[in-house]
């Protein structure tokens, strides 16, 4: 593992069981996410990439079995039991949950919630416990602490309260933060804020995030490396520049031509069962540059420069 490396997924597979056979929601998925460093894992809904979060973070349900490796920080985390992964979530492995208005209690003032978090992470005294606080919501920019601190959830806009929660994952000093499309079902004014709260997470901690969203276009502003998944495995990473100037995988073109500026056009067919996989490329049933080839034969992932990889028999 390079020095620089925070988190190395190497050969990950997650499978749940089911009386219908083995869901396959990760398929030997190599990945690595270096010091402050943020990457986006983008797909469709169904594809594998929360799941991916998931089997990093070891909150999977008890019909999901999970093998390969998971460094984090030169520690194989595959081997950790629960004890051992509590002294890491929300320390050393900060999370931003979906949905913020219900991560957030919104019968418990903020300050009790902040409060929980800085002893989940450190015990200190009443006093030095809400200078903490201040200063971790001073750190995303609000800029009126007290107020906010002695506030209910349900006073705070949706971007408010993303930065509530990412002020609380800063308590632990985290070297990896781990956000599960945060800007989902927000409108364009809090899909800003949300965007503001991860630069001022990043500029606060220097922290290495997975970014996991559906949202193509706002990949693309926030990160630097983007990574795109497909029916359980990666098709195509690269810088955020590669992957917007240069996209290769007839999947990541359909996307963007689905987006709203390129005129909503959408990708026809749907992906694959992930209980019974074609041999194939996995998206060659709704490719129009298919061939027999793409039906028969799994393409591998295969470099075209040296930060840029796709998994296309036709390049």
């Amino acid at each position: 593992m390079q020095d620089d490396a925070v988190l190395k997924i190497t050969n990950l597979n997650t499978y749940f069981q089911t009386p219908d056979g083995n869901v396959s929601a990760v398929c030997d998925v190599d990945i690595e996410i270096k010091k402050g460093e943020i990457v986006g894992l983008i797909g469709e809904t169904g594809c594998g990439k929360s799941v991916l979060g998931e089997s990093v973070l070891k909150v999977l349900p008890y019909n999901a079995i999970a093998n390969g490796s998971i460094l984090f920080e030169n520690s194989e985390l595959m081997g950790y039991q629960q004890k051992q992964m509590r002294q890491i979530r929300g320390r050393k492995i900060a999370v931003i949950p979906q949905n913020p208005s219900e991560a957030l209690n919104p019968l418990i003032k903020n300050k009790k919630q902040i409060y929980e978090a800085i002893d989940h992470n450190d015990k200190v005294k009443g006093t030095e416990k809400k200078k903490q606080a201040l200063r971790l919501l001073q750190k995303m920019h609000f800029k009126e602490p007290e107020k906010v601190l002695d506030s209910y959830p349900h006073r705070l806009s949706g971007g408010m309260k993303q930065r509530i929660l990412a002020a609380m994952g800063l308590c632990g000093n985290p070297s990896l933060l781990i956000a599960d499309e945060p800007t989902k079902g927000l409108d364009a004014i809090v899909r800003s804020q949300v965007i503001e709260t991860l630069m001022l997470f990043k500029e606060n901690t220097g922290t290495a995030m997975m970014l996991i969203t559906h949202d193509l276009n706002f990949a693309i502003k926030v990160c630097d490396r983007i990574a795109v998944m497909y029916a359980g495995e990666l098709i195509e990473v690269g810088s955020s520049d590669e992957i917007f100037n240069n996209p290769l995988h007839p999947y990541l073109m359909g996307l963007f031509l689905a987006q709203p500026e390129n005129g909503l056009i959408p990708i026809e067919g749907a992906s694959p069962s992930l209980i019974n996989l074609p041999p194939g490329c996995r998206f060659h049933d709704r490719c129009e540059k298919a061939s027999e080839k793409c039906e028969r034969f799994h393409p591998e992932m295969k470099k075209t420069t040296l930060t840029h990889e796709v998994r296309c028999w036709n390049l």
